[in-house]
């Protein structure tokens, strides 16, 4: 993804995702949907706040993250604390209706600066984490990272 840097209250960066592998099939029952990033402050402290976004198509219904305030400069992965899980979990899509390969196919991910400060905040990787079923019954993970 481009470098997103930004101190700009309500500004929101989306993107679309790369076609679904074809190691997912339609009949494949997907379990989760993760949202991660990877994300810093241009300052040392007092830095903008900002939301992951996740929404199943173009113009289609939101689903966010709590907020996320980075605490200093150092680059972090999804919290600025240990255990660093994901902050936006979905095990439905934003509309409430079960993840299929179709509705991926479709997604965006992004952020949305949801408060600004002295200094920006920045993001530089985001990706979608899809734990799944296989027809068979076999569980499976894969990331998709833009």
């Amino acid at each position: 993804t481009t470098f997103i840097s930004s101190n700009t209250t309500s500004q929101i960066e989306e993107v679309n995702l790369a076609a679904t592998p074809s190691v997912l099939s339609s009949d494949d029952r997907i379990n989760v949907v993760q949202i991660g990033c990877r994300y810093n402050g241009a300052g040392a402290s007092a830095n903008a706040s900002f939301t992951l976004r996740c929404k199943k198509n173009t113009g289609g219904t939101v689903s966010s993250s709590s907020t996320i305030t980075p605490s200093d400069v150092t680059w972090v992965t999804n919290a600025n604390a240990t255990p660093r899980n994901y902050v936006l979990t979905l095990y439905a899509d934003p509309d409430g209706n079960p993840w299929k390969k179709e509705t991926l196919d479709t997604a965006q991910i992004g952020v949305n600066l949801s408060a600004s400060s002295t200094n920006a905040a920045q993001v530089s990787t985001l990706w979608m984490l899809v734990g799944y079923t296989h027809i068979t019954g076999e569980p499976h993970n894969y990331g998709r990272y833009i």
